[in-house]
């Protein structure tokens, strides 16, 4: 029995060392995104960079990744190149990369080809494959769409309109946001996307999303934009 009570002993003594190490780590390489640098990774051993995966993953109360899944995330996507995109699967979770930063989230779902809701703004609307709520202080009909192909918006105070792939990229949104972004449409012009570029004719829109890994903290739901 005290055998046993001291080798208890000794395993809660490394549990608590390496869950400190595990959350110093993550404080070095989280981004404000809350994505991990893939530099920054490349710079620990395997065993730390295990270590500090799977606090990070744990922290988002993500299922932990099998065995061989961490092996592929090592070979394929960490050595991937910046303008590489790669993503890995694992039951409950998803690994993508953008830029030098590793995400992690639930599996984001697939949208209905060519949706578009009506929305007269007098309640909010619940955006369908989890992607959040819309509302509004100034009611109006509206329609929403997303990933509309070669979309330009003019945003107030700007003479020229700009291309969504332009505003993103500046913004330092990754690509699998770019097509789930609401976009407001009113008298069939564009007039917002996800609240955050407006037109000088825009309502005033909140856009909030659970699920936002990888959103830049510019759209957050904290810090929408009206």
């Amino acid at each position: 029995d005290a055998q046993l009570a001291r080798a208890a002993e000794h395993a809660a003594d490394a549990s608590s060392l390496l869950a400190g190490l595990a959350a110093t780590l993550l404080a070095r390489m989280q981004g404000e995104a809350g994505g991990l640098s893939v530099s920054g990774l490349l710079t620990l051993s395997a065993a730390e960079r295990r270590l500090l995966l799977r606090h990070w993953l744990q922290q988002q109360a993500l299922p932990p990744p099998f065995a061989h899944t961490l092996q592929q995330l090592e070979k394929d996507v960490l050595p991937a190149g910046s303008t590489a995109m790669p993503l890995l699967c694992w039951p409950g979770g998803e690994f993508r990369r953008y830029r030098d930063i590793l995400h992690a989230g639930p599996a984001l779902q697939a949208l209905p080809e060519d949706l578009c809701i009506d929305w007269d703004g007098s309640a909010p609307l619940q955006l369908p494959s989890g992607l959040g709520v819309l509302s509004t202080t100034t009611p109006c009909a509206m329609q929403v769409r997303f990933a509309v192909p070669g979309l330009r918006i003019r945003l107030a105070g700007h003479a020229q309109s700009r291309s969504l792939k332009q505003l993103s990229q500046e913004a330092g949104l990754p690509p699998w946001w770019r097509s789930r972004l609401p976009i407001i449409f009113v008298n069939r012009t564009v007039v917002s996307i996800a609240g955050h570029w407006n037109t000088a004719d825009a309502p005033q829109l909140h856009w909030r999303v659970q699920q936002g890994w990888g959103l830049p903290s510019a759209l957050q739901p904290s810090s929408i934009q009206n």
